[in-house]
């Protein structure tokens, strides 16, 4: 019921934006609406996607290639200037049972937080083991400006952010992905140093 009305809020306001030239003086206040309904919009789509985040809808795949997909598209975002992506990929993981959809919005969300965390530029590495005969492991490895002890245990929480803009559903929706793939995810970060976060992902099929 909110998305819709904010679509069309959008829409006119595009409309007119189209019509005026920047240099008209009331071309910043229609921008503004434009970019604030867009967040207003985004707001809405992520308490759907908390709310309503279906079951995984698994089949076996290759974590190697789908991280290698996932890093050439976010290498190209806006928020990862500056930022150097290194891969360390176990050449003979074996295929996890997993939704490729929902675990690709898991390591994008993570890899655009790395790029956040590092606005000046830095080294994120992402690199994928086996840790037993039954899991493996992803590790996102930034060298940015790292997480205070205090918001650690916050951190997955609903609408918890400490960014300006954030809505505080990302992490609480990657927590939330994950836990239904049987998986874990943790993170150990060191102020001023940077942050590991890793997931944990199960291989016992049967279990999933």
């Amino acid at each position: 019921e909110i998305s819709n009305p904010l679509g069309v809020i959008l829409g006119y306001a595009g409309y007119i934006e189209s019509k005026m030239a920047e240099d008209d003086p009331n071309y910043k206040y229609i921008h503004e609406i434009k970019r604030e309904s867009k967040r207003c919009k985004k707001i809405v789509q992520d308490l759907l996607s908390y709310a309503r985040t279906p079951r995984p809808s698994q089949e076996l795949t290759d974590l190697n290639q789908l991280l290698t997909q996932i890093v050439d598209f976010a290498a190209n975002h806006t928020d990862m200037r500056g930022v150097t992506i290194t891969t360390e990929f176990a050449p003979t993981l074996p295929a996890v049972m997993l939704d490729g959809d929902q675990m690709r919005q898991v390591a994008i969300n993570l890899i655009l937080n790395a790029g956040g965390a590092m606005p000046d530029g830095g080294n994120l590495t992402i690199k994928t083991t086996q840790l037993d005969a039954d899991h493996v492991q992803i590790a996102f490895t930034d060298n940015g400006c790292g997480i205070p002890a205090e918001y650690i245990e916050k951190i997955f929480e609903p609408f918890y952010t400490t960014k300006e803009r954030g809505t505080g559903l990302g992490l609480a929706i990657t927590r939330q992905i994950i836990e239904r793939h049987h998986g874990q995810i943790h993170i150990n970060s060191n102020p001023g140093k940077g942050t590991t976060v890793t997931v944990i992902l199960s291989l016992d099929h049967e279990e999933l």
